[in-house]
């Protein structure tokens, strides 16, 4: 069997798969990737929006039920800032090039039921939804890998563009237990000031927009009917 032959059998066993599900049908999860910009607020940069970098990642979502799920999500980026000054000396620019990777664990909650389904009562293809969750933060800091916690919290929309094909847009939150993400040691808080203030740590805010792919279907919750025994008439 050659590869044309081979690629043609592999693209028809998953047309065959994708189109088992009917838009009936509701599926328990879903995976997808993401891509959008983020860009960050701490020692080296107090303006927002300002240094905006690409962002990249993907999304695995479990849907507890049509209102409430759960996200594991990873994505990646890096503080770009070429003007940068050094608090030695403010004549002097420090460029800040420092990739950072996040993992986060996050709750969504839905303000409508969303569902490809037309037959369904009370449910929409459309929704927004906030979330809150934890997520670990992975940087450098002087040549050595960190790892800190991060709070996550944001909000979103999500559109069905087919039965098992979905649209995500969100607006992303990361408030770091760290003042060291620009990965320079005079940036992390040079002169102490920062106390044990956590709103005197860095803060990261990422915009993505995604596709994910439904899979995993839930089991119907159809009531079960049971058929009549035909009556028997005795003469």
């Amino acid at each position: 069997m050659n590869f044309k032959t081979l690629g043609i059998c592999i693209l028809c066993t998953l047309t065959f798969v994708c189109t088992q599900a009917n838009a009936q049908d509701e599926f328990k999860a879903e995976i997808g990737g993401a891509g959008g910009g983020a860009f960050y607020i701490g020692d080296a940069n107090t303006q927002v929006f300002k240094y905006i970098q690409p962002s990249y990642g993907g999304l695995l979502r479990y849907r507890f039920n049509q209102r409430i799920a759960g996200r594991i999500e990873f994505n990646a980026t890096q503080i770009n800032i070429p003007d940068a000054l050094d608090p030695k000396d403010i004549n002097v620019s420090i460029p800040i090039l420092n990739p950072v990777r996040f993992l986060d664990f996050n709750m969504e909650f839905n303000f409508n039921d969303i569902a490809h389904n037309p037959f369904k009562h009370k449910t929409t293809r459309f929704t927004s939804y906030v979330f809150l969750g934890y997520g670990r933060t992975f940087f450098k800091y002087n040549s050595v890998e960190r790892i800190k916690s991060a709070l996550n919290f944001g909000v979103g929309i999500k559109y069905k563009l087919a039965p098992r094909w979905n649209f995500n847009a969100q607006w992303s939150n990361k408030l770091l237990n760290s003042d060291q993400v620009e990965g320079l040691g005079a940036y992390a808080d040079p002169y102490g000031l920062n106390g044990t203030n956590i709103l005197n740590k860095d803060f990261v805010s990422n915009f993505t927009v995604a596709i994910t792919f439904d899979f995993w279907v839930r089991n119907c919750a159809c009531r079960k009917t049971t058929q009549e025994k035909p009556k028997v008439f005795k003469h």
